[in-house]
């Protein structure tokens, strides 16, 4: 009767614990940045008709917004350059697209520049790079 005791009282304890263990993870890490609310960036592949498009939105104050988008091909370990688009907007969202012809089987990175001004005149200027293949 005492073993038993023991040992409801010991799975008790482990399961306390291992409850306390889950409740202490971290949240999820988010960018932190000053004057840009999200910006994301994306491939779209249809043979000819590919293209890379990228979304960025200020946050609240944002006066204007500047980005270029680059398309490279991954070539013998190198990564090739395509094509460039570039665009900007007096105001807070911006819609970025960069047609090109894409080949099957053959990786693309994109790299979006882009530069996001507040109403103090305060630039923030970051990058985002998004892999992907048809």
């Amino acid at each position: 009767m005492k073993k038993t005791k023991i040992l409801i009282v010991t799975v008790v304890m482990l399961l306390a614990f291992s409850v306390n263990a889950l409740a202490a993870l971290p949240p999820t890490a988010e960018p932190l940045w000053d004057n840009t609310e999200n910006a994301r960036s994306e491939f779209y592949f249809s043979g000819a008709n590919s293209s890379a498009y990228a979304a960025i939105t200020g946050k609240s104050g944002t006066t204007r917004i500047e980005a270029t988008l680059k398309v490279y091909r991954l070539e013998n370990s190198q990564w090739v350059y395509i094509t460039e688009n570039s665009a900007s907007i007096n105001g807070g969202y911006l819609y970025i697209e960069t047609p090109f012809a894409a080949v099957g089987g053959v990786y693309y990175k994109s790299i979006l520049v882009f530069h996001v001004t507040n109403s103090d005149g305060v630039v923030e200027s970051l990058q985002r790079a998004k892999i992907g293949t048809p």
